[in-house]
């Protein structure tokens, strides 16, 4: 998927996460020449391991959006030079109680459909 995106668009800046990436990290954290090389090979840009990820997710763009660097945005690796740097572990939870995140930074470019989460548990 990352090359079909890069193959149309070299300038977007691309995200991922989810339990792929959270065991990927776990499995190769002790080994980080490997690790680097991994996430290289995989081609994003920033990588999110979270159990929730939504917060961290929301900074990464606010920060594009804002020029400011990623480094203090918490549980991240991200693209600094020819290698990824590890931000620092910040535990997430998004109970439904507190809202949702802010999207306001999509403002006129959400489609007529978008997914909503309804409920916190595995799909």
């Amino acid at each position: 998927m990352i090359a079909f995106i890069r193959k149309y668009n070299q300038r977007a800046k691309i995200i991922v996460g989810g339990p792929f990436i959270k065991n990927l990290i776990a499995t190769y954290q002790q080994d980080p020449e490997s690790l680097n090389r991994i996430l290289k090979r995989l081609g994003a840009d920033y990588y999110v391991v979270s159990e929730e990820g939504e917060q961290s997710l929301g900074a990464i763009i606010q920060s594009l959006k804002d020029g400011t660097p990623a480094d203090s945005i918490p549980n991240i690796y991200f693209r600094d030079g020819d290698a990824f740097s590890f931000t620092f572990v910040r535990s997430e939870s998004n109970t439904q109680e507190l809202g949702i995140q802010d999207w306001a930074l999509f403002r006129g470019r959400i489609p007529d459909m978008v997914n909503i989460r309804t409920t916190k548990s595995c799909p």
